[in-house]
């Protein structure tokens, strides 16, 4: 009987240490995942982006470190001032895709787009763009040829984006483009992991002139 007891308990002892080996090393993990250092993000710049790379590298170490920091908290992206929106390059071309003009139809057709971003320390690291390309017969907005939602640029290994919708419309004689983008952030430091959604909508007139560009997070 003594035995068996002996046994018994001897096989509890021996799970109960091995779930506990087995906790140390997902915690061990989830720190090295969850704490970012300057080393960890110059790694990943030399895998994704050479010219941000040699940008980083030209900041002093503390400038450096409080680059990672920032990038590193959730807080980051929910404020206002670390966002900008950009304005597109929009230039008059014959080239296809861009602004074209035809004097038998009366028809032109207008390329145009907005940059949101976000700049850390002079650093672009994350970029969404949402376009449009447009027809337009003598004063009316006709049809839309082409639209597009993309993630011009993400260099934050903490954060996991892309796009979730697109549309594009013509209403009150203006070409529309609407489009959503999901991002994830983390789980860092203990924090759970944030969830949010990015909305931007573009429009443009006859003219090719932006009459709406706004964009906001939930």
């Amino acid at each position: 009987m003594k035995k068996k007891t002996f046994g018994l308990l001897l096989i509890i002892a021996l799970l109960l240490i091995s779930s506990l080996v087995g906790t140390s090393n997902v915690y061990a993990e989830e720190n090295i995942a969850h704490n970012l250092t300057i080393e960890d993000y110059k790694d990943f710049l030399l895998e994704n982006d050479l010219e941000v790379y040699k940008e980083f590298n030209e900041l002093s170490e503390e400038e450096q470190k409080e680059f990672v920091k920032i990038i590193s908290d959730p807080e980051t992206y929910m404020n206002d001032e670390n966002w900008e929106i950009v304005e597109g390059v929009e230039q008059y071309s014959n080239e296809p895709g861009t602004n074209t003009y035809s004097l038998l139809s009366n028809t032109r057709t207008y390329s145009r787009y907005r940059d949101y971003n976000m700049t850390i320390l002079g650093i672009t690291v994350t970029g969404y763009r949402i376009s449009v390309r447009y027809e337009v017969v003598g004063s009316r907005v006709n049809r839309i040829l082409s639209r597009s939602a993309t993630v011009e640029r993400r260099l934050n290994p903490m954060v996991q984006t892309g796009q979730t919708s697109l549309n594009a419309y013509v209403s009150n004689n203006r070409a529309n483009a609407e489009a959503s983008f999901h991002y994830s952030i983390g789980p860092i430091k203990g924090l759970s992991q944030q969830i949010g959604t990015l909305r931007g909508h573009i429009a443009y007139n006859e003219n090719g002139s932006l009459m709406r560009n706004a964009w906001r997070r939930d």
